[in-house]
């Protein structure tokens, strides 16, 4: 998961708060990039910082089960996910 750094800063908890879902993928032989709205509006139920250097943050969220399917389908695939934090 990426960007989810942004939700900690100014040192509060981020848990509880609502996040947009955004899967992208990077331009390749024959392709190229896009990026889409996965969810919209999710509660962040836990978000765990990366457990060492390379790793990726980890987050729970309450999300539809469409919407878990789609978000396993596309981390399986190599895309990344990135939360940003709502207005």
């Amino acid at each position: 998961m990426a960007g989810a750094g942004a939700l900690t800063v100014g040192g509060g908890s981020p848990e509880g708060t609502r996040v947009d879902v955004v899967v992208s993928r990077q331009a390749g032989l024959g392709r190229s990039a896009e990026a889409r709205i996965a969810a919209t509006g999710v509660k962040l139920l836990a978000l765990r910082s990366p457990a060492g250097p390379g790793e990726g943050w980890t987050a729970t969220l309450a999300v539809t089960e469409q919407q878990a399917l789609s978000l396993i389908g596309a981390q399986s695939a190599g895309r990344e996910i990135r939360l940003l934090p709502r207005p």
